[in-house]
């Protein structure tokens, strides 16, 4: 690895180009190393909380898998290779019940659901609205 970066040294000046690139100064006593880091910590982070934000919205939306992959299971297992609880499958289970406190419960369930999802995006959109001002419109 050492012999190709000499050679591609030798032929464009990569080290030249950093040190006229990356070394210099930058006003505050920052250089540009400072700089490239903190934006790509920037991004980074950005990232991670889209992606978080996007599996929960995920999650909470994907019911149709859920319904086939939990098994209609209603208890908490402890292992990674077997069925455990989730929300949307005791929704339907208590919404197709035949009594009237299921159904309540069911109700009460998809509310619920309906409350953390609603918390979720409004969160979302007050973090990203304090972020960018370009999205207060």
């Amino acid at each position: 690895m050492q012999r190709i970066l000499s050679w591609l040294d030798e032929r464009v000046d990569l080290m030249g180009a950093r040190k006229a690139l990356l070394d210099r100064k930058m006003p505050g006593g920052l250089t540009w190393w400072h700089t490239l880091g903190s934006a790509t910590l920037t991004v980074f982070m950005v990232q991670v909380v889209t992606g978080i934000v996007l599996a929960v919205a995920r999650i909470s939306g994907e019911t149709a898998p859920l319904l086939f992959t939990a098994f209609n299971n209603q208890f908490w297992s402890h292992g990674l290779n077997q069925p455990t609880a989730s929300l949307p499958v005791m929704i339907y289970v208590y919404a197709t019940g035949p009594y009237a406190d299921w159904h309540r419960q069911a109700w009460a369930a998809g509310f619920i659901l309906l409350m953390l999802v609603l918390v979720a995006n409004i969160g979302a959109r007050l973090i990203l609205s304090r972020r960018s001002p370009a999205l207060r419109g």
